[in-house]
């Protein structure tokens, strides 16, 4: 179909996708997978149902095969309950620092 794909799949049936398209982009290096896990882990969370949860990111690098401009792009899964905000916002920020680290050691 024209499309490359990269998948990350985490614990159970959940995953994550980022396609391109083969004829406007290439895939650069590596891929960054981040797990909200280790978040959890981190911030001694672990019996915490919300925090602990299967929810992840990744991080890559593409190149335009138009102009050779390099962009980074991302999918990730937030914590969906509608209760748990502060879970989101800390989630998100966890995914932002990830991929600033992504961000400066492929660039």
């Amino acid at each position: 179909m024209g499309y490359e794909v990269i998948e990350f799949v985490g614990a159970k049936s959940h995953g994550l996708a980022i396609c391109i398209r083969e004829d406007k982009f290439e895939f650069v290096g590596e891929v960054s997978r981040v797990n909200f896990k280790d978040l959890a882990e981190m911030e001694g969370y672990q019996d915490d149902d919300a925090f602990n949860s299967i929810n992840q990111a990744m991080f890559c690098l593409i190149r335009s095969k138009d102009c050779k401009s390099c962009i980074v792009v991302g999918n990730l899964h937030l914590q969906h309950h509608p209760s748990k905000d502060h879970v989101k916002m800390a989630q998100a920020l966890y995914a932002l620092q990830a991929q600033s680290q992504f961000v400066e050691k492929v660039l």
